[in-house]
């Protein structure tokens, strides 16, 4: 499939602007994964960890930079959530990580790395699709009626658009996919019903042009500006009386600097 065309899915489900939307969730993926690298560097840590939170907090608030002015889109936020989800026309795109390699195939794909929030489980409950099959309930309520709904007054018949990415510091963007999923356990294993692989890449097999929004307080310690450095000529005395006056270099004072220290 081209980068131009789009799946029978992606076309059922967002219908003649699904190749533009398609393309808004790659810009807003690649973005992310910029930044989050961005901040990685910056923090100068061999960890990982700067890196994962700033994913897992922009995989969110690019989605919804990206989209928040186009029509037939809301902004909704999740009861209790710490972030806002895109809702296109009756669509609701969720953004995850499945994979921080390219090892683990999209069949594979879990969402999280333990149980399933309630916050998750309640959107599949609510706007996922139905599984074909009768199973116990993933969740353990008294009454078995599923997590408390949290998000309401939404369109009737709003379907839950996964969004799956795999991305990690070094390699910087891996996969990305989208599509519709049955969630089979309560440890966020999913069953495809629909999935595209949404490029990456242009035809000259070069990452698609993005433009990466700043992250806020990510100022570098070269990104300020140069101290005017004012040199000052030896008088003439000094010059003529070398053996009055020595020159003493840089390296002559650290080292001397060094070894009182070291005793």
């Amino acid at each position: 499939m081209s980068g131009d065309e789009s799946s029978n899915w992606a076309t059922r489900r967002f219908g003649e602007q699904a190749g533009a939307i398609r393309d808004l969730v790659s810009k807003s993926f690649l973005q992310a994964v910029a930044n989050a690298q961005d901040a990685q560097e910056v923090s100068g840590s061999k960890k990982r960890f700067t890196f994962g939170s700033t994913l897992m907090t922009l995989r969110y608030e690019r989605l919804v930079e990206n989209f928040r002015d186009l029509p037939e889109v809301q902004i909704v936020k999740p009861k209790a959530a710490p972030y806002e989800l895109v809702l296109v026309g009756e669509n609701l795109l969720f953004p995850f990580r499945y994979a921080k390699d390219n090892t683990t195939p999209i069949e594979d794909a879990r969402i999280g790395e333990s149980r399933l929030s309630g916050l998750v489980e309640s959107l599949f409950n609510q706007f996922g699709p139905k599984p074909s099959y009768v199973q116990d309930p993933i969740w353990d309520t008294p009454e078995d009626t599923g997590p408390e709904p949290v998000l309401t007054h939404l369109p009737e018949g709003t379907r839950l658009i996964l969004i799956a990415h795999a991305a990690n510091d070094k390699a910087g963007p891996i996969q990305l996919y989208w599509g519709e999923a049955v969630v089979v356990d309560a440890f966020g294993r999913l069953k495809w019903i629909d999935k595209e692989l949404i490029q990456l890449t242009r035809p000259d097999g070069r990452l698609r042009s993005v433009a990466t929004p700043e992250l806020e307080s990510t100022e570098r310690f070269d990104h300020g500006t140069l101290p005017d450095l004012t040199i000052t000529p030896r008088p003439e005395i000094e010059r003529k009386n070398e053996a009055v006056f020595p020159v003493n270099s840089e390296a002559d004072e650290e080292t001397a600097s060094a070894e009182d220290h070291e005793q």
